[in-house]
């Protein structure tokens, strides 16, 4: 009898054991488990080479206006891009551009706070903050990025990418029709200006490779809230590849931009007219130096 209560009791304790164990056990295999599927977040990339200081237009120097410090990355660290989720709501179209705006704006904040004060309490650094895309771009040791992907907000992080043009495919331009290139004739932008439509009152913004506004073409077409400054203020703005604002004056790192600029606002110096709306006002942001650049300046460029 003694023997058989002293087993039940055993396997009473066992059966306790297993109860108050065996859901730890499997809370620690869940988490676990959740932490490995989290890690498919992150591209392998990032961890492949080490990060990159930001890069400008190398075509030009600029040493008489203050530019506005550019953050480093630490030694050893990796650069990336941390997407978060999308929340924005259709909803908000209807309440118009400023609401929307600071909207994006409130959301984007909300959800990377949390992100950016690991980042630093790593030793990190953020090297831009987007809205427009609710995404950061981070430079982190390969352990803090592991644990940015068990944000549940984080969507993605992937490395700061670069983009370019297209290469250049030349072909036989088509001989100007009378006062008109082909292209305006092609859209009958003289049938809007005759209604008085060319683009006056407006503004575009392009975002490209610059812009030569010494050009005959588009001589006193760029849009500037101070005349007198040089940099355009308003009217110009150029990007690093972190996507932080430049310090310099119009130009055209390549010539794609000047080429685009010509299409929608050129005039008719060399003869023939080249834009389609002659009366806009431009607008530039480089986000794409020599003709490529990152993702960073071009999302940098959107936002501005």
């Amino acid at each position: 009898m003694r023997l058989f209560r002293s087993r039940a009791t055993l396997w009473t304790a066992v059966f306790v054991c297993a109860v108050m164990v065996l859901p730890a056990m499997s809370l620690v295999v869940s988490a676990a488990y959740t932490y490995q599927t989290n890690l498919a977040k992150i591209d392998p990339a990032v961890f492949a080479s080490p990060g990159l200081q930001a890069t400008t237009s190398p075509s030009i120097a600029d040493t008489t206006s203050p530019t506005p410090q550019t953050p480093t990355v630490p030694a050893g660290f990796s650069t990336a891009i941390v997407k978060f989720i999308d929340l924005a709501s259709p909803a908000w179209a209807s309440r118009g551009h400023d609401f929307v705006v600071q909207s994006l704006q409130e959301v984007s904040a909300q959800s990377q706070d949390p992100v950016v004060q690991l980042v630093y309490q790593r030793g990190g650094t953020v090297l831009h903050r987007f809205w427009l895309t609710n995404a950061l771009l981070v430079a982190a040791d390969d352990a803090t990025f592991r644990d940015i992907a068990q944000d549940p907000l984080v969507e993605r992080i992937y490395p700061n990418f670069a983009v370019s043009l297209p290469p250049e495919e030349l072909g036989n331009a088509e001989p100007a029709q009378g006062p008109y290139e082909w292209n305006i004739e092609k859209v009958d932008a003289p049938g809007a200006w005759a209604l008085g439509i060319t683009g006056a009152g407006a503004r575009d913004c392009v975002t490209d490779t610059g812009v030569d506004i010494r050009h005959p073409d588009l001589e006193g077409k760029m849009f500037t809230i101070d005349p007198s400054d040089p940099y355009y203020p308003g009217g110009w703005m150029e990007f690093d590849s972190f996507g932080n604002p430049v310090s310099s004056q119009p130009h055209d790192s390549a010539f794609h931009g000047t080429h685009v600029s010509g299409t929608i606002a050129g005039g008719s110096a060399g003869g023939t007219a080249i834009g389609v709306a002659p009366g806009v006002w431009l607008m530039h942001g480089l986000v794409l130096p020599g003709g490529g650049g990152s993702f960073a300046h071009v999302i940098a460029g959107l936002e501005w």
